[in-house]
């Protein structure tokens, strides 16, 4: 990433699983091969705790709002804004107590 700045301002992170590289600005596990020290096995359970929760949440979206499950917008900054437009209705009804009726 040539400008982590710009994608995680204000010292915030990516929170990625194995599959993504560590980076400055990306927080992934360490690998398991059998030797972690316990620090590492702490991270690596807060970590995954996080991911879980953020999982979960665009789980939630994504049933809610199918238009998630074929985004075809190009820009980094339209898919964040759509995603929090999205994130704000939502909400919304939860305090307004709205089902999740179509």
């Amino acid at each position: 990433m040539d400008q982590p700045d710009i994608m995680c301002p204000n010292n915030s992170y990516l929170v990625g699983d194995a599959a993504y590289g560590l980076s400055s600005t990306m927080m992934t596990p360490f690998k398991d091969n059998g030797s972690l020290t316990q620090a590492q096995k702490k991270y690596n359970f807060a970590q995954a705790s996080s991911r879980n929760v953020i999982e979960r949440a665009f789980g939630i979206l994504k049933g809610r709002f199918q238009r998630l499950r074929y985004i075809d917008l190009k820009k980094i900054d339209d898919i964040c804004n759509l995603v929090i437009a999205l994130c704000t209705i939502h909400n919304f009804s939860i305090e307004e107590n709205e089902t999740n009726e179509h």
